[in-house]
């Protein structure tokens, strides 16, 4: 048995043309290889690369939404608190204006009877 690896199956050796062709045959078959596996790389990187900026864009379009989606509870609630403010105001107003109603309505009794306790005190 020979010691090459590139014998002939009648057991003579092949012609170094032959294994230089056949070298040059796998070199070219890895470069395809690796051609071939580049290209899908990009591929898959390019692909990555479109989901990811896919979720990105659903992921800031979801926090707009709840963002949108908190703002507009907040003002509902500053709107009820304002009306809730306001009408304690009116409240409070009201009770104030009824007061000084009474206090004025008192003031012109008592003004009225020290008139007439005046007149009175004349004749």
């Amino acid at each position: 048995m020979s010691d090459s690896t590139a014998d002939e199956p009648s057991g003579r050796r092949a012609p170094k043309s032959e294994i230089l062709k056949k070298i040059k045959a796998t070199e070219e078959q890895v470069r395809k290889i690796m051609r071939s596996a580049e290209e899908q790389k990009d591929r898959i990187l390019t692909e990555a690369k479109r989901e990811a900026l896919e979720i990105r864009d659903k992921i800031l379009k979801d926090a707009h939404e709840v963002a949108e989606k908190k703002l507009r509870m907040a003002r509902a609630e500053i709107e009820v608190e304002r009306k809730k403010i306001f009408e304690r105001a009116e409240a409070d107003a009201e009770k104030v204006h009824s007061i000084t109603t009474l206090k004025i309505d008192q003031a012109r009794a008592y003004l009225l009877e020290e008139f007439m306790r005046a007149i009175d005190d004349q004749v």
